[in-house]
């Protein structure tokens, strides 16, 4: 997973990439998507960045990347996944 050099999020405690099996555009999208999975905790607030996705990940069927407060139970944003070029 590649977040682009005009990522910026936060800042704020404990934000968490997630993968999303259907769209996220707001915190009740998020919730009710049982098929989530957490990616890794967010390296940097700004700017491109790296992560591996978790094993057995079928790309296939995640939509959405989200980033998720952990501390405080906040939805921070969302956005559709672009295939790789």
């Amino acid at each position: 997973l590649r977040l682009e050099g005009d990522f910026r999020a936060g800042p704020g405690p404990r934000f968490v990439i997630y993968l999303n099996t259907r769209a996220v555009g707001e915190e009740r999208d998020f919730l009710a998507d049982r098929g989530r999975r957490a990616v890794a905790p967010l390296r940097a607030f700004r700017g491109a960045q790296n992560y591996a996705l978790p094993p057995g990940t079928d790309i296939a069927a995640v939509h959405t990347v989200t980033i998720w407060c952990e501390s405080f139970g906040v939805y921070i944003g969302s956005a559709a996944l672009t295939p790789a070029a």
